[in-house]
Protein backbone atom coordinates (compact mmCIF):
# COMPACT_ATOMS: atom_id res chain seq x y z
CA UNK A 1 0.00 0.00 0.00
CA UNK A 2 0.80 3.84 -0.45
CA UNK A 3 2.00 5.86 2.76
CA UNK A 4 3.08 9.01 3.27
CA UNK A 5 6.88 8.62 3.77
CA UNK A 6 7.01 11.44 6.55
CA UNK A 7 4.54 9.60 9.00
CA UNK A 8 6.46 6.27 8.48
CA UNK A 9 10.10 7.22 9.80
CA UNK A 10 11.45 3.49 10.40
CA UNK A 11 10.37 2.60 6.49
CA UNK A 12 11.80 6.09 5.02
CA UNK A 13 14.94 5.30 7.06
CA UNK A 14 15.36 1.29 5.43
CA UNK A 15 14.53 3.01 2.27
CA UNK A 16 17.03 5.89 2.66
CA UNK A 17 19.98 3.56 4.23
CA UNK A 18 19.23 0.26 2.27
CA UNK A 19 19.55 -1.53 5.54
CA UNK A 20 17.44 -3.56 7.55
CA UNK A 21 15.92 -1.87 10.49
CA UNK A 22 14.45 -3.82 13.60
CA UNK A 23 12.15 -2.24 16.05
CA UNK A 24 12.80 -4.66 19.11
CA UNK A 25 9.67 -3.34 21.18
CA UNK A 26 7.39 -1.53 19.42
CA UNK A 27 6.23 -0.43 23.10
CA UNK A 28 9.54 1.37 24.21
CA UNK A 29 10.04 2.57 20.63
CA UNK A 30 9.73 5.83 19.28
CA UNK A 31 6.72 5.70 17.07
CA UNK A 32 4.57 8.52 15.10
CA UNK A 33 0.63 8.26 15.30
CA UNK A 34 0.00 6.19 12.00
CA UNK A 35 2.73 4.06 12.96
CA UNK A 36 1.43 3.42 16.28
CA UNK A 37 -2.02 3.18 14.89
CA UNK A 38 -0.59 0.66 12.40
CA UNK A 39 0.71 -1.66 15.43
CA UNK A 40 -2.06 -1.27 17.78
CA UNK A 41 -4.42 -2.57 15.27
CA UNK A 42 -2.24 -5.60 14.28
CA UNK A 43 -0.58 -6.46 17.74
CA UNK A 44 2.30 -5.74 16.74
CA UNK A 45 5.41 -5.87 19.42
CA UNK A 46 8.33 -6.51 17.21
CA UNK A 47 9.15 -5.21 13.81
CA UNK A 48 11.60 -5.78 11.18
CA UNK A 49 11.65 -3.38 7.81
CA UNK A 50 13.77 -5.31 5.01
CA UNK A 51 14.48 -3.13 1.93
CA UNK A 52 14.12 -4.94 -1.38
CA UNK A 53 16.76 -3.78 -3.11
CA UNK A 54 17.83 -4.67 -6.56
CA UNK A 55 21.28 -2.88 -7.39
CA UNK A 56 21.26 0.38 -6.23
CA UNK A 57 17.55 0.81 -6.63
CA UNK A 58 15.46 0.00 -3.44
CA UNK A 59 12.09 -0.93 -4.97
CA UNK A 60 10.08 -1.50 -1.41
CA UNK A 61 9.95 -2.36 1.87
CA UNK A 62 9.40 -6.24 3.58
CA UNK A 63 7.54 -5.65 6.95
CA UNK A 64 7.94 -8.46 9.33
CA UNK A 65 6.08 -8.20 12.49
CA UNK A 66 5.73 -10.18 15.53
CA UNK A 67 2.73 -10.20 17.84
CA UNK A 68 1.93 -10.66 21.10
CA UNK A 69 5.07 -10.76 23.37
CA UNK A 70 8.26 -9.39 21.92
CA UNK A 71 11.01 -11.02 20.98
CA UNK A 72 14.53 -10.82 19.19
CA UNK A 73 15.19 -11.94 15.77
CA UNK A 74 17.44 -15.01 15.13
CA UNK A 75 19.98 -14.36 12.52
CA UNK A 76 18.77 -16.94 10.39
CA UNK A 77 15.12 -15.29 10.65
CA UNK A 78 17.36 -12.15 9.67
CA UNK A 79 18.82 -13.87 6.57
CA UNK A 80 15.72 -15.18 5.41
CA UNK A 81 13.96 -12.19 5.71
CA UNK A 82 16.68 -10.56 3.40
CA UNK A 83 16.80 -13.18 0.60
CA UNK A 84 13.22 -12.76 0.35
CA UNK A 85 13.64 -9.31 0.35
CA UNK A 86 16.15 -10.07 -2.47
CA UNK A 87 13.96 -12.71 -4.47
CA UNK A 88 10.79 -10.02 -4.25
CA UNK A 89 13.14 -6.78 -6.12
CA UNK A 90 14.13 -9.14 -8.72
CA UNK A 91 10.62 -10.58 -9.17
CA UNK A 92 9.54 -6.81 -9.31
CA UNK A 93 12.71 -5.51 -11.16
CA UNK A 94 12.05 -8.51 -13.84
CA UNK A 95 8.43 -7.76 -13.81
CA UNK A 96 9.15 -4.09 -14.86
CA UNK A 97 11.46 -5.28 -17.59
CA UNK A 98 8.47 -7.55 -18.82
CA UNK A 99 6.33 -4.57 -18.82
CA UNK A 100 8.98 -2.54 -21.36
CA UNK A 101 9.95 -5.08 -23.23
CA UNK A 102 6.13 -5.42 -24.22
CA UNK A 103 5.45 -1.81 -24.64
CA UNK A 104 8.37 -1.59 -26.70
CA UNK A 105 7.08 -4.92 -28.71
CA UNK A 106 3.87 -3.31 -28.98
CA UNK A 107 5.39 0.08 -30.33
CA UNK A 108 7.41 -2.08 -32.66
CA UNK A 109 4.22 -3.82 -34.37
CA UNK A 110 2.44 -0.86 -34.41
CA UNK A 111 5.87 0.84 -36.56
CA UNK A 112 5.39 -2.17 -38.69
CA UNK A 113 1.42 -1.94 -39.15
CA UNK A 114 2.38 1.12 -40.19
CA UNK A 115 4.69 0.41 -42.70
CA UNK A 116 3.30 -2.20 -44.31
CA UNK A 117 -0.20 0.12 -44.43
CA UNK A 118 2.30 2.87 -46.40
CA UNK A 119 4.11 -0.06 -48.11
CA UNK A 120 0.88 -0.82 -49.48
CA UNK A 121 -0.54 2.29 -50.52
CA UNK A 122 2.63 3.08 -52.62
CA UNK A 123 1.80 -0.06 -54.41
CA UNK A 124 -1.47 0.80 -55.15
CA UNK A 125 -0.32 4.33 -56.43
CA UNK A 126 2.13 2.68 -58.31
CA UNK A 127 -0.16 -0.31 -59.75
CA UNK A 128 -2.65 2.34 -60.33
CA UNK A 129 -0.52 5.19 -62.96
CA UNK A 130 -0.85 5.54 -65.96
CA UNK A 131 2.64 5.89 -67.32
CA UNK A 132 5.52 2.76 -67.07
CA UNK A 133 7.37 3.02 -63.83
CA UNK A 134 10.27 0.86 -62.65
CA UNK A 135 12.62 0.98 -59.52
CA UNK A 136 15.93 -0.55 -60.08
CA UNK A 137 18.50 -1.21 -58.12
CA UNK A 138 22.15 0.52 -57.63
CA UNK A 139 23.59 -2.51 -59.67
CA UNK A 140 20.85 -2.22 -62.40
CA UNK A 141 18.44 -4.58 -62.02
CA UNK A 142 14.61 -3.96 -61.61
CA UNK A 143 13.23 -4.47 -58.34
CA UNK A 144 9.38 -3.02 -58.62
CA UNK A 145 7.45 -2.79 -62.13
CA UNK A 146 3.88 -1.93 -62.52
CA UNK A 147 1.38 -3.13 -65.13
CA UNK A 148 2.29 -0.41 -67.51
CA UNK A 149 5.79 -1.79 -67.69
CA UNK A 150 4.46 -5.27 -68.45
CA UNK A 151 2.26 -4.05 -71.41
CA UNK A 152 5.13 -1.98 -72.71
CA UNK A 153 7.76 -4.34 -72.96
CA UNK A 154 5.70 -6.94 -73.17
CA UNK A 155 7.27 -9.46 -70.37
CA UNK A 156 5.27 -10.67 -67.24
CA UNK A 157 6.07 -9.14 -64.22
CA UNK A 158 7.87 -12.45 -63.16
CA UNK A 159 10.52 -11.97 -66.11
CA UNK A 160 11.51 -8.41 -65.24
CA UNK A 161 11.67 -8.79 -61.66
CA UNK A 162 15.64 -9.16 -61.28
CA UNK A 163 16.20 -8.57 -65.39
CA UNK A 164 19.35 -6.26 -66.14
CA UNK A 165 18.04 -2.66 -67.19
CA UNK A 166 19.94 -2.61 -70.64
CA UNK A 167 17.73 -5.57 -71.61
CA UNK A 168 14.74 -3.02 -71.89
CA UNK A 169 17.39 -0.80 -73.73
CA UNK A 170 17.47 -0.87 -77.51
CA UNK A 171 21.06 -1.72 -78.37
CA UNK A 172 21.37 1.66 -79.95
CA UNK A 173 20.90 3.65 -77.21
CA UNK A 174 22.55 1.23 -74.27
CA UNK A 175 26.45 3.20 -74.64
CA UNK A 176 24.21 6.48 -74.48
CA UNK A 177 22.61 5.34 -71.40
CA UNK A 178 25.40 4.25 -69.79
CA UNK A 179 27.21 7.52 -69.77
CA UNK A 180 23.61 9.36 -68.22
CA UNK A 181 24.12 6.63 -65.02
CA UNK A 182 27.61 7.78 -64.88
CA UNK A 183 27.12 11.10 -64.44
Amino acid sequence: RRTILADHPHIAEALATGQTVILADVDSAVLTGAERVVCDALGLRTLMYVPLAAGKETAGILILGVVGKPRQFSRDEEDVARALANHAALALANARLYQDASLHSKELENQIAERRQAQEQFHLVVESAPNAIMLVSSNGRLRLVNAQVENYFGYDRTELIGMDINELIPHRFRSQHRVQLAE
